[in-house]
């Protein structure tokens, strides 16, 4: 029963987050999105309230360490102990690994991989005091084949991965369960973003 457990997610403006969240407040949780686009945070806000949901928006960058210690701390002050943190924000780039430069190979890493752990890591001590909580990532099928083109996003998508798998472990006796979620193939702007991104 999900009835009134928080939940924090990000990149919840669109695609995989937005649709999260408004199915987590079907289900009857509190949700908390974040993302950099806050008109767009807004229509989500205004979509779970319709249906009689309770939500709050963060503006705010994953790749931005403080940010994500504030949404995480605001969603507990406003909405209750975090049952979950969905780590969902990234993007993706279509251009020869070889080819990439030294900042597009950083920023990708950035944001898709350190901005899940920016917004795990200041949930996770009071999910470990209290014994229970749920962390997931978004990660990828792409986790599991380095594609052509792709290669910097498949290598974000592994090391998201990797690390849920350890996390699975590590933190199962404390009674915080570990997600790692695999998508193969949606209808969102992730491919509009990369073409724009890739030139």
């Amino acid at each position: 029963d999900l009835h009134h457990k928080p939940i924090a997610i990000t990149g919840a403006s669109s695609g995989i987050g937005r649709a999260t969240a408004v199915a987590c407040a079907r289900a009857g949780m509190f949700v908390s999105i974040m993302a950099r686009r806050s008109d767009m945070l807004g229509e989500v806000v205004g979509e779970i309230e319709s249906m009689g949901g309770r939500a709050m928006a963060f503006t705010g960058s994953v790749d931005d360490p403080a940010a994500c210690e504030s949404f995480i701390s605001r969603t507990e002050s406003e909405l209750g102990p975090l049952h979950a943190v969905f780590a969902n924000a990234g993007y993706g780039i279509e251009k020869p690994t070889w080819s990439l430069t030294e900042d597009e190979l950083r920023e990708i890493f950035e944001v898709n991989f350190w901005g899940s752990l920016n917004v795990i890591r200041p949930a996770l001590p009071a999910m470990v005091e209290r014994g229970r909580g749920h962390v997931l990532m978004c990660s990828s099928c792409l986790s599991k084949v380095g594609l052509p083109m792709y290669g910097a996003y498949s290598a974000t998508k592994a090391c998201q991965d990797h690390f849920g798998r350890a996390m699975r472990h590590e933190l199962r006796a404390q009674g915080v369960s570990v997600s790692t979620v695999h998508p193969i193939g949606t209808s969102s702007e992730f491919f509009d973003t990369a073409m724009e991104r890739s030139g």
